[in-house]
């Protein structure tokens, strides 16, 4: 918070379906507060087969089209 309006950008990790929601949206909120950037979501520790559960284009959208950057990582 102390940095945010200082910053260009904002990137705020995330551990997928680990983290409490509430704390997310506290988290987020409160870099809003702060002045800086819009903060940008990254989810870390995503599991791809439960995660295509969620996903209208299931495991392709993952290991389909965005598969060499996936496999770059």
């Amino acid at each position: 918070q102390i940095l945010a309006p200082r910053a260009d950008a904002i990137a705020y990790t995330v551990a997928w379906n680990s983290t409490p929601r509430g704390a997310v949206l506290d988290g987020i909120r409160e870099l809003e507060l702060s002045g800086g950037p819009q903060p940008g979501m990254v989810l870390t520790l995503v599991d791809e087969e439960k995660a295509s559960r969620y996903d209208s284009n299931g495991k392709t959208y993952y290991r389909g089209q965005h598969r060499a950057y996936f496999e770059a990582v």
